[in-house]
């Protein structure tokens, strides 16, 4: 969940239950309030009552004229009494209303006292009081009196109707207050989150817009600036010690390998030249190692040259071919090429020629004495093609993410095989930068399958 929806979310539970509890205190406020108007009422109207039954006389005359005393009830609703005696015989009566209990007579006893409640008569709720009058005789009799409370009812679903959509068109309000007010706020973040998505090893110079006002958020990307500064001071640094390293190893290398080989032509003893040629070989390797590592300085550095330049892919490869010949040989490889026609494509022909080479190299590397390399060249509509095979054990499941990574080498071919894991990574980036792309895949009669793209131009 993002952080906006738990805003959200919690800005509706908490002001939702800030609304709820005042919507239930002006519900019950109401409801006091009728049934206490209600009540007045009633009251009122037994007092009425009470003095124009003294003055019918006996119970009798009460009795017969029961049914008038209705009439006049102002604000009430479908008057419902009964009047009893002490022996708890029917004096008057008008509508349906139960005989008072026992326990309702027992409230009543006392002079003045009244008892009220509420109870349901034909589907519909009523609101009643039991209190004592006397006659002209003194005699006590006890009035039960109630009237309807579906107008009240009436009322009080209508308020509650009101609160409810009250509540929820506030809540709806206040959710959407605080969508934009958040999206508003979280919009320096948002563009934060996409220059920092397009920072990496090549962009470091990139930086995050500072927003307008002087908050936390602007606090957080002069933070994040900052750091920038720092890992990109770094990187350069290191970038700079890698290049300065890299050249001044390359000519004592090269002095050495030279006099080493002057050397072993000078000497007839057999050992010291076996010695002398595992010493070439590890200055060969070294030598080839601070290549790359030069090689990665000018792409790190942004010094590829981006000119469009018209290269003959199908001479590269040829040339690069030739270069493998006395290896492959030597292993007793086989290595076949398959051309279709003469394809043109843009680049640079030393950095294509350098990533080409570093992928048939890998491919005879991991392909075993006596195997076969593969080279095709053919054209379809993305471009020119070309893919590189070999009989090997292919790619690890685990290698497709990592393979382009530089130094990055599988374990199961970290103590089988000689290299640096920089083979991989330096083609591909020295292809990218030329506008082609590289595939990795395993072929199903075994070894590894090496596409490479690039946009074409084809010779007539």
């Amino acid at each position: 969940m993002t952080i906006r929806a738990k805003l959200i979310s919690v800005n509706i539970l908490i002001f939702g239950l800030i609304l709820l509890a005042v919507a239930a205190i002006v519900y019950e406020r109401n409801r006091e309030a009728e049934i206490t108007k209600l009540d007045t009422r009633l009251d009122s109207y037994a007092s009425s009552l009470s003095d124009e039954f003294e003055e019918l006389g006996s119970q009798k005359d009460i009795s017969e004229n029961a049914g008038l005393a209705t009439v006049n009830a102002t604000g009430l609703l479908d008057v419902r009494l009964r009047l009893t005696n002490n022996g708890g015989q029917i004096v008057a009566e008008h509508g349906n209303l139960p005989v008072p209990t026992s326990k309702q007579l027992a409230h009543i006893s006392e002079p003045h006292h009244v008892f009220r409640g509420m109870t349901e008569l034909d589907d519909s709720r009523f609101r009643y009081t039991v209190r004592q009058i006397e006659d002209e005789h003194h005699s006590r009799l006890t009035l039960a009196l109630a009237s309807s409370m579906t107008e009240i009812d009436e009322r009080l679903d209508s308020l509650t109707l009101i609160l409810i959509m009250t509540i929820a068109f506030a809540l709806f309000l206040s959710a959407i207050s605080v969508y934009v007010v958040v999206g508003s706020a979280f919009q320096p973040l948002s563009q934060m989150i996409i220059t920092a998505e397009k920072i990496s090893a090549s962009s470091l110079h990139r930086r995050i817009d500072l927003p307008a006002a002087r908050n936390e958020v602007w606090s957080l990307a002069n933070a994040l600036n900052e750091m920038m500064q720092r890992i990109e001071d770094a990187f350069e640094s290191q970038r700079q010690f890698v290049a300065d390293a890299s050249h001044e190893l390359r000519t004592p290398l090269t002095v050495i390998f030279s006099e080493l080989e002057f050397l072993r032509k000078q000497i007839e003893n057999e050992r010291l030249k076996e010695g002398i040629d595992i010493s070439l070989n590890e200055i060969d390797s070294l030598a080839h190692l601070v290549e790359q590592l030069m090689i990665l300085v000018r792409i790190d550095s942004h010094s590829i040259p981006h000119e469009e330049t018209e290269v003959r892919i199908d001479e590269i490869i040829v040339d690069i071919v030739r270069l493998f010949q006395s290896k492959v040989m030597e292993r007793d490889i086989k290595l076949n090429i398959f051309v279709e026609e003469a394809v043109t494509i843009p680049g640079s022909p030393d950095d294509l020629k350098r990533a080409l080479f570093n992928l048939v190299d890998n491919a005879i590397k991991y392909s075993p004495d006596g195997g076969a390399v593969e080279i095709e060249l053919h054209t379809d509509t993305s471009g020119a093609v070309v893919t590189i095979c070999d009989t090997g054990r292919g790619f690890d499941e685990f290698a497709f993410d990592s393979a382009f990574k530089r130094f990055y080498r599988s374990p199961e071919v970290r103590h089988t095989h000689e290299g640096n894991g920089l083979g991989l990574s330096i083609a591909s980036e020295l292809i990218e930068a030329n506008g082609g792309s590289v595939e990795l895949s395993n072929r199903e009669s075994g070894g590894a399958r090496v596409l490479v793209r690039f946009p074409v131009k084809i010779d007539n």
